[in-house]
């Protein structure tokens, strides 16, 4: 059975435009510059839409509103499947954001 993930493709407007908020995984095995979007495993009972939402908050710092289901796609491998949610930070924000968790080491918007 596949493990379960959400995660939130979080978008801002600054003065360069619309970005989109990415985090770059802690640890050896990430230094090739792997950045993606904050996702997180789902717990048990858990709405897919509240994980995205919770690992947001716990990898960025940020609160965010999720605005619509975005669907989900299943890894090659068949091991993970990821439910991806369109989001808008809830009030201002900066473009680089302090890592709220060990599980990342930076966080930041990204003009798209």
């Amino acid at each position: 059975m596949p493990v379960i993930s959400s995660g939130a493709v979080v978008l801002s407007v600054f003065e360069d435009g619309t970005n989109v908020l990415l985090v770059h995984p802690s640890g050896q095995k990430f230094t090739n510059g792997t950045w993606s979007i904050p996702k997180g495993e789902v717990e048990p009972s858990e709405d897919h839409a509240i994980t995205a939402v919770r690992e947001t908050k716990e990898e960025t710092g940020l609160d965010v509103s999720i605005l619509a289901s975005l669907g989900s796609i299943t890894y090659k491998s068949g091991r993970k499947t990821v439910f991806g949610f369109l989001a808008v930070p809830i009030g201002s924000v900066d473009q680089v954001l302090t890592p709220g968790s060990w599980e990342v080491d930076q966080v930041e918007f990204f003009s798209i």
